[in-house]
């Protein structure tokens, strides 16, 4: 074998070895990445969990925000200035937080099970007077997409839903 049939052999070898590299290379990359959206899904619910935790546990633990929740709801407009901006505050955390978790869901990082149950929170807390007081302060805040969906739960009448 001539040298040229020796180094056209070795090039082709290496062609073939190279090959077998890459496919190797998309191999690990694809499990990699899949590997690593599942950790973000499982870091997303427990955010999901944080995230309603540090809005329900005020709540639960100081009875004076309790009551401000309570009034909130169906006597937003016999609450003074300063409690109505009190509620109105409270409320946009949660709209933010939804914001969040409506981004992930357009990323496909939170699961259709946990997005029911944020489906839900909004069909349910949209019905609250603070609620859309909030989201009538804040909503040009937020992009298209999301106010598109949103307006079905927070600007449509509250007592058409759930009937």
């Amino acid at each position: 074998m001539s040298l040229m049939d020796t180094a056209q052999l070795l090039g082709n070898i290496g062609e073939f070895v190279g090959a077998i590299v890459i496919v190797a290379t998309l191999v690990y990359l694809a499990m990699q990445v899949r590997q690593n959206t599942d950790m973000m899904s499982v870091g997303n619910a427990q955010h999901f969990v944080d995230f309603n935790i540090s809005l329900v546990g005020p709540i639960v633990t100081n009875r004076e925000l309790a009551e401000l929740w309570i009034k909130g709801d169906s006597d937003f407009e016999t609450l003074d200035p300063i409690d109505k901006q009190r509620i109105v505050m409270f409320e946009w955390q949660a709209i933010a937080g939804w914001y969040n978790f409506f981004n992930l869901r357009q990323q496909r990082l939170v699961s259709d099970e946990q997005w029911r149950e944020v489906v839900w929170i909004f069909e349910n807390l949209g019905r609250r007077q603070a609620v859309r007081e909030a989201w009538k302060t804040f909503k040009g805040g937020y992009d298209k997409p999301f106010q598109d969906f949103m307006a079905q739960y927070l600007e449509s009448d509250p007592e058409s839903k759930g009937d």
